[in-house]
């Protein structure tokens, strides 16, 4: 298995790290404050997501499923980016925190679609 860019396994585990930070989190009834997501990073991701539509419509129109795959492998590594250098569950407020948890699952679900117009299982655990 590679776990290195540009692979199914890759795109895996980003959606998997996803899914584990938010059982972590394991909280109902968030209260996010989205204003409090201003790090390049988090906009990076919030751009990327809402590129998703217009790549799945191409794709569609296209008959080719290469944008979703370079799509998936464009948001993993800005996900890793994001968890790797941004505190989700030991924000510093709870705003914060769940403005961030709602980031992670709006990047899970992308994911999770991508993977699945792929035909790739998605885990949520590796």
């Amino acid at each position: 298995m590679n776990f290195e860019m540009n692979s199914a396994p890759f795109i895996q585990y980003a959606h998997a790290r996803a899914c584990s930070i938010l059982e972590k989190a394991k909280k109902n009834g968030l209260k996010p404050d989205f204003e409090t997501l201003k790090s390049p990073v988090e906009w990076e991701i919030i751009m990327k997501i809402s590129l998703f539509p217009t790549v799945f419509i191409n794709s569609a129109e296209n008959l080719s499923l290469v944008q979703i795959s370079e799509f998936a492998n464009d948001l993993a590594p800005k996900f890793n980016s994001f968890y790797g250098s941004i505190p989700v569950l030991k924000a510093e407020a709870e705003k914060i925190r769940d403005a961030r948890l709602m980031l992670v699952n709006g990047v899970r679900i992308t994911l999770r679609n991508a993977l699945s117009l792929l035909g790739i299982d998605t885990p949520e655990t590796m």
